[in-house]
């Protein structure tokens, strides 16, 4: 699905066989695309229509199967500009919407209202800088300098209801998040005068997520998600770094593997990433 530059009221589907665009959607009158994203997490692989979706003041699905150009499904439209910029859906298709303003919203369906309001730490969250895992017991965002992983499971685990997706918090239990960053020691050791996240992901695959990864400038840098579950306070600075040849401008998991796909401005490359080599430990400051 592709936008062009400067035109947000279009969204053009892409024939990757034929090398041609093969479809056009549009909304309503004057009404503005922003992020994209599957309907549920996995649908490009477990199959699905609809299309997820945000503008700074709206949460949409589109459904593909409308014979109209107008694909525009179901929608909420705020009167406030929140700002909104990213979204992620787990498999449930539930939704997380990030904002410039630093807040995330989890919403059980385009159309309804969030259930819960995540504040953040102030900075703004990045476009695509958004995930959840599968079940939607978890959600990742990424600002510019620090990943902030929120763990959105209700303490009563009631199944099917059981996270912030589905129903409200309490005052007493609204969670708080765990702030992921490098180190003061390796921005030291690594001469890095500058970080600047690549939007985080969760390792996707059959079985639960194991690792979280993003990068900044030429360096990968991959948490062990597991030992993040087990013992926060400790796993969140234990993580893989390495250096490439060139800046990284994104990267994700291959499903059902332990590789990354690495894509820098000139090329595309697989790397290797074990959540057993996560061992380090640092002497840090918060």
């Amino acid at each position: 699905i592709l936008m062009a530059p400067g035109d947000r009221q279009k969204a053009f589907v892409m024939d990757l066989n034929a090398g041609k665009v093969c479809e056009e959607w549009q909304g309503p009158k004057d009404f503005e695309f922003g992020a994209l994203a599957p309907g549920t997490k996995y649908q490009t692989i477990t199959g699905g229509s609809l299309i997820a979706g945000v503008n700074s003041n709206t949460v949409f699905r589109l459904d593909p199967r409308i014979s109209q150009k107008n694909k525009l499904a179901d929608n909420r439209v705020n009167k406030t500009n929140f700002q909104f910029n990213c979204l992620a859906t787990n498999e449930e298709g539930n939704i997380g919407v990030g904002s410039a303003k630093g807040e995330i919203r989890l919403l059980s369906e385009a159309s309804k209202i969030p259930k819960v309001l995540l504040p953040g730490l102030g900075d703004p969250i990045k476009p695509q800088g958004i995930d959840t895992t599968a079940d939607g017991k978890w959600v990742l965002a990424t600002c510019k300098e620090y990943l902030l992983l929120y763990n959105v499971t209700h303490k009563d685990g009631t199944k099917g209801k059981g996270t912030g997706f589905q129903k409200r918090f309490l005052k007493n239990e609204k969670p708080i998040p765990l702030k992921l960053k490098l180190s003061s020691q390796d921005l030291v050791n690594f001469k890095i005068l500058d970080v600047d996240f690549t939007p985080a992901r969760f390792s996707v695959g059959d079985s639960e997520e194991q690792m979280i990864s993003t990068s900044t400038g030429p360096y990968l840098i991959v948490w062990s998600f597991t030992a993040l579950k087990k013992n926060a306070a400790k796993a969140r600075f234990l993580y893989k770094i390495k250096k490439l040849a060139e800046n990284v401008v994104g990267e994700h998991f291959h499903y059902n593997s332990q590789k990354l796909v690495v894509s820098t401005k000139d090329d595309v490359v697989m790397q290797e990433c074990t959540p057993g080599a996560v061992k380090r430990r640092y002497t840090h400051t918060h």
